[in-house]
């Protein structure tokens, strides 16, 4: 029942906009209330179980299952909604396969392909919320009931991140996060933006632990390694000292050396010689004595990093954190000063690496990205209000559009505004934008434990259905129908069907971390 209620809700989704004018294979009304009961059937026969068995943990691996069995099923039934099209221009015949109206629909078919993630997301959002008014108006109350306290791990499950393509989607982020940069060239991108908070937590002293162990254990592995240094530039100057020794003994053995009188006395640059040996063995001992005791304090002080970088990431996994560290409206006599104070410096951080324009430019496209995405893709929006040569490229794209009558214009105001921010609202801005990041933050990592725990990041876990797609879909173009009046996509841009994005120009590099493992190491 689930497949069919998934495969319906995407099919009555996207006719009105892709699919207009098909007949599908048992075509039916969507039954949102027979599945919410039969799913709030199964979420409490799960919990019954666990009551049964006094075990929480059943009715927690029930839910990774029923997770990890929805995620999955909303890209098999995608899949199905295709190939039930493809099907019936198969059954309509050869000589319809050949038409113009089939021309058309293969070419809206593309686009629906194309648009598969902004699909699976409007989607996966209505699942999404079916699921969270089931917990919150049923299942809690009857958890507690029968468990009492409240487990943390159940507020991971509720989130929506896990409906996701991917786990990413850059429309959802923009409208619930902040929308941040996807490309390897772009420095406001996750990744930067997360060492970028680390380095300043770390050089504004914040303390996020009791204790200083990371600061014990870096200096003493310093002080070893600066004394293993000095050794090695002993054994070095040693090292040069015993050659010149040498070839001074080897030159006063000649016998136009012995009738010399400055030549220096073979005895004595023997004795010399001996006695640099003597301490090169010396410091050879000593340095070789030491490195168990550096290898131990490396490891000492790499593990303590590791721990302190830990409790670094839980304190950045807190959004009510960044309230306390740069609120100044909300804070006491006390605080306000120091939270100023580390307001400003952020604000200097984030101009330093040239960051603060992307982000205000998040912010300001959130009006209009509903307007001109598509035909122009949603991170080429954002930067055309900061980069004069994408505001040039999105230009031309509104040119190939004609009909929908975008012009540059509310682009160029939103240009401006950012240019005349006051520094009383760059800092609100900021301020912001540290809440949402860190809720941000936070939420990646817990859609990726999810993942991890359930096994949606595992190689091969979109199905293994005959119906389904593969994971990866070709790059391809979709032309304009000849005398058909439909254009598949303005501009035809190359669309990876996977990543669901437009490549914006020729020398586009692509995402950041394209082929390899989704997900941060938070």
């Amino acid at each position: 029942m689930a497949r069919d209620y998934l495969f319906d809700l995407i099919r009555q989704n996207t006719s009105g906009t892709y699919l207009s004018g098909i007949e599908f294979r048992n075509a039916k009304a969507v039954d949102s209330t027979s599945f919410r009961k039969l799913l709030t059937e199964l979420l409490q026969s799960s919990l019954g179980k666990a009551k049964q068995q006094k075990n929480i943990e059943i009715d927690l691996l029930f839910r990774l299952a029923l997770l990890k069995f929805l995620t999955a099923e909303l890209v098999n039934q995608f899949g199905n909604v295709i190939l039930d099209v493809k099907e019936y221009i198969r059954k309509r015949g050869e000589y319809f396969e050949r038409s113009q109206q089939a021309h058309v629909i293969k070419a809206r078919l593309s686009e629906m392909q194309s648009a598969r993630r902004d699909v699976l997301r409007i989607i996966g959002q209505l699942v999404a919320q079916i699921f969270t008014d089931i917990e919150e108006n049923v299942i809690v109350k009857a958890r507690r009931a029968l468990f009492g306290e409240e487990m943390p791990y159940y507020e991971m499950l509720k989130n929506r991140l896990v409906f996701l393509d991917g786990g990413k989607d850059d429309f959802y982020f923009l409208e619930h996060y902040v929308l941040l940069g996807n490309y390897s060239r772009d420095p406001d991108r996750v990744e930067a933006m997360d060492a970028l908070f680390q380095d300043f937590l770390r050089e504004a002293g914040i303390r996020v632990a009791p204790d200083s162990a990371p600061a014990k254990g870096a200096e003493e592995y310093r002080t070893l390694f600066a004394e293993a240094e000095r050794l090695r530039g002993e054994i070095a100057s040693l090292e040069e000292q015993r050659e010149s020794l040498r070839k001074r003994l080897e030159k006063g053995d000649g016998l136009l050396n012995k009738f010399l009188s400055s030549a220096a006395d073979p005895a004595e640059v023997k004795a010399s010689l001996t006695d640099v040996e003597n301490r090169l063995r010396h410091f050879q001992k000593a340095l070789e004595d030491m490195g168990p005791r550096l290898d131990r304090a490396k490891k000492q002080a790499e593990f303590v990093q590791k721990d302190y970088e830990g409790k670094l990431g839980d304190y950045l996994n807190e959004p009510e954190n960044a309230r306390k560290l740069f609120d100044v409206a909300n804070a006491t006599d006390s605080e306000r000063p120091a939270r100023a104070r580390l307001l400003a410096q952020l604000v200097n951080r984030l101009e330093h690496h040239e960051v603060m324009p992307h982000i205000l430019a998040s912010y300001e496209i959130r009006p209009i990205a509903g307007d001109y995405c598509p035909p122009v893709h949603l991170q080429q929006l954002r930067k055309a209000l900061v980069s004069k040569e994408e505001a040039k490229r999105v230009e031309e794209i509104l040119k190939q559009v004609p009909a929908k009558r975008l012009t540059m214009k509310p682009l160029e105001e939103l240009t401006k505004r950012i240019r005349r921010y006051s520094r009383e609202e760059t800092q609100a801005a900021v301020l912001r934008f540290a809440i949402d990041f860190l809720r941000l933050r936070r939420d990646l990592r817990d859609a990726e434990t999810s993942c991890r725990v359930h096994g949606a990041d595992q190689p091969g876990y979109r199905g293994k259905d005959s119906r389904t797609f593969p994971a990866q879909q070709p790059v391809v173009r979709v032309p304009a129908e000849r005398g058909s009046g439909f254009r598949a996509r303005p501009g035809g841009f190359a669309r990876n069907y996977q990543g669901g994005r437009a490549r914006l120009h020729e020398d586009d590099a692509g995402p950041a971390g394209a082929g390899i493992e989704p997900g941060f190491a938070f």
